[in-house]
């Protein structure tokens, strides 16, 4: 059972290892090593607009406003879990654009583009280099104006004038067919 390796540790049946060290040895068991079960908390770090990093409230006490032409964006975010930060672990959702949580794994961003008018929330959730989630998160209000030929204003007045136009047609018609009744009757008359 004890063996003792030339790396200068000393592994017990037990599974300790102890290290040699300049003032004596320390003792050292892996299997009493326990995951994190704290779940890190998650922040929404940066916003670009076509790749251009934009001061923006990134709190989510405010939507944040965007117009239909930024159609290029993305987030950054990060987990507040120093211990090992490049393990990790992320998924967003674009509440009224995603269906799903995207499980973004290490990658710690979202691109969006061509968003319609509306208004989304992004929500990120992160876990910690142990797999600890936090499944709260951190949510972000995103509105998006939509061109004007998109708003029900727009599309309202639109039609009305399709209606009028027709309406107006209609009786040009049939003024028309009166017009030629007319000419018609006085015809048979002579």
């Amino acid at each position: 059972g004890n063996e003792f390796n030339s790396n200068a540790y000393y592994k017990s049946s037990t599974g300790e290892m102890f290290v040699g060290g300049s003032h004596g040895f320390n003792v050292f068991n892996p299997a009493q090593i326990k995951p994190n079960p704290v779940a890190p908390l998650v922040a929404i770090t940066g916003f670009k607009i076509f790749n251009k990093q934009v001061d923006a409230d990134l709190s989510g006490k405010t939507a944040l406003e965007l117009n239909y032409d930024q159609n290029f964006i993305s987030f950054e975010f990060a987990a507040l879990d120093f211990q090992a930060p490049k393990k990790n672990q992320y998924a967003y959702k674009l509440e009224g654009f995603d269906k799903d949580w995207v499980e973004a794994g290490t990658r710690n961003f979202a691109t969006y583009t061509n968003l319609p008018g509306g208004y989304y929330i992004l929500r990120v959730r992160a876990a910690n280099s142990d797999g600890t989630w936090n499944e709260n998160g951190v949510s972000l209000p995103v509105s998006v104006t939509p061109p004007f030929w998109q708003t029900w204003e727009f599309q309202a007045g639109v039609a009305l004038g399709l209606i009028a136009l027709s309406g107006v047609g209609v009786r040009l018609r049939l003024r028309s067919v009166q017009a030629q009744n007319t000419r018609l009757e006085a015809m048979v008359r002579q």
